[in-house]
């Protein structure tokens, strides 16, 4: 468990515990929950998103197999991390949908954006030739909250050997940036603030990224 602030201990009197429900539920209207799944660049993710979140925003960061439905729920927003592997060997990262649903805004990054596809029934397929530390530019749907304020073609950071098939996807999703080639790069949900991005905006590769998370604090 890192970066992360505890919660204020219960005392036997009453007049206490009225303040301390008072100062927990004011430390989780202002509190982010990063899931890390096992990426070495989950320090990076937390320090950009110190910059791009409200000045009084704390952090907790928890590993994907630390999280419960109850400790979601303590959260006013979710940010999960890139990582290796598919969805299914992250630990409890593709269960936590059915807990959030509208609950809490979820922004999930590489393999936190495609567990978000999966966990609402797209499929993955695994790429011919994985992309590695490469560049591209893509087009955006800028009228996705997500992608406010941007030009409809930016560049981006991709590390990835899967991708969310674009046939068939499920209509609660939509697809809001896409390569040339029309390969899926993010995704929203139509109805609850959900979003995923196949590429890295924590990455100095993606100029872009400070204002994608930026924009995520204002939904």
């Amino acid at each position: 468990m890192l970066f992360t602030a505890q919660y204020p201990a219960y005392s036997r009197n009453p007049n206490a515990n009225l303040f301390i429900n008072l100062l927990t539920r004011i430390y989780i209207s202002m509190c982010t929950l990063i899931i890390d799944n096992y990426d070495s660049f989950t320090y990076n993710l937390y320090h950009l998103l110190l910059s791009a979140a409200p000045k009084n925003e704390r952090f907790d960061v928890l590993k994907n197999d630390e999280i419960t439905p109850s400790t979601l729920l303590k959260y006013h927003r979710i940010v999960a991390s890139p990582g290796p592997g598919v969805p299914a060997e992250a630990g409890n990262l593709l269960h936590i949908f059915h807990t959030i649903e509208n609950k809490v805004p979820y922004f999930g990054i590489c393999l936190g954006h495609q567990a978000f596809a999966e966990a609402y029934g797209a499929k993955l397929y695994q790429l011919s030739h994985p992309i590695h530390g490469g560049t591209t530019k893509v087009n955006i749907n800028t009228h996705s909250p997500l992608f406010k304020q941007m030009k409809s073609e930016i560049t981006v950071a991709r590390y990835h050997s899967w991708a969310v098939e674009k046939e068939n996807l499920p209509h609660e999703l939509e697809m809001v940036s896409a390569t040339n080639d029309g390969m899926i790069m993010a995704l929203q949900h139509k109805k609850y603030p959900l979003f995923g991005v196949q590429f890295h905006p924590e990455s100095f590769m993606t100029p872009n990224g400070l204002q994608m998370l930026q924009n995520f604090y204002t939904i």
